[in-house]
């Protein structure tokens, strides 16, 4: 069977994603401890990380939108902290999400995705929001130019289901009109791209941007393939199609 498709996660395998995210966070941290001078730093990340271990443990356990998290994240890092500031809670998520869209940008080998456009169907398949506010799937992507590169943009907000759940990956194919066994996923993650791909019968690549151990890995979640640059993406299809002919 030939490869007809190819699929990306979004962050962190286009994009910039922690690094920029983190500059939203000090942004919104700084405004924070200007309002309460009281507060110190570690007292607010620790607040913030319970806040997101809770979020967490919501997405995952009852299907919760993503949305939905990211609109509590203050209000709860807040209550973690002894007070409420619904006011300055919108203004820092809304900000956070400004100044992390001005520090992202696209890595450089993600121009492939020109070079592989005219041979294959092209999605990005991310867990994210999807709707218009600064810190969403919709308007990274948006905001990256990459909507013009893919066939598809698929969220897990929309989709109604987060990777690795396989029914993501089963609905972005469908959305195609591709087979499962006729798509490679690219993606950074082993816990929600690998194992995903893997159990939706597609083939799993596994992007290694920085140095990974991999050799412990057993069942879904090894990869078919792993590569260090999206370049070496288009010599890895050709193997794939000239196996598949």
């Amino acid at each position: 069977m030939r490869v007809r498709a190819v699929f990306f996660d979004l962050d962190d395998t286009l994009c910039n994603f922690r690094e920029s995210f983190q500059v939203g966070v000090d942004h919104a941290f700084t405004k924070i401890l200007r309002h309460y001078p009281h507060l110190d730093r570690e007292s607010l990340d620790q607040a913030w990380r319970e806040s997101w271990r809770v979020l967490a443990q919501e997405l995952e356990q009852t299907g919760a939108k993503v949305v939905d998290a990211r609109n509590r994240r203050f209000p709860l890092t807040f209550a973690a902290l002894g007070f409420e500031d619904a006011e300055l809670a919108q203004e820092v998520d809304r900000e956070l999400g400004e100044e992390m869209l001005r520090a992202m940008s696209l890595f450089e080998d993600v121009g492939v995705l020109d070079a592989l456009r005219p041979l294959y169907k092209l999605a990005i398949v991310t867990n994210g929001a999807v709707d218009e506010h600064s810190d969403s799937q919709w308007s990274k992507a948006v905001r990256l130019g990459l909507i013009e590169k893919v066939d598809a943009f698929i969220a897990s907000d929309s989709a109604g289901a987060r990777k690795p759940n396989p029914a993501i990956f089963q609905k972005a194919a469908e959305h195609l009109s591709v087979l499962p066994g006729e798509v490679v996923f690219v993606g950074d993650s082993v816990a929600n791209d690998v194992v995903g791909a893997n159990k939706a019968g597609m083939w799993s690549v596994l992007l290694l941007r920085h140095p990974n151990p991999v050799s412990s890995l057993e069942g879904d979640q090894l990869p078919h393939f792993a590569i260090s640059t999206l370049a070496h993406l288009p010599r890895l299809l050709e193997r794939l199609d000239a196996r598949g002919a």
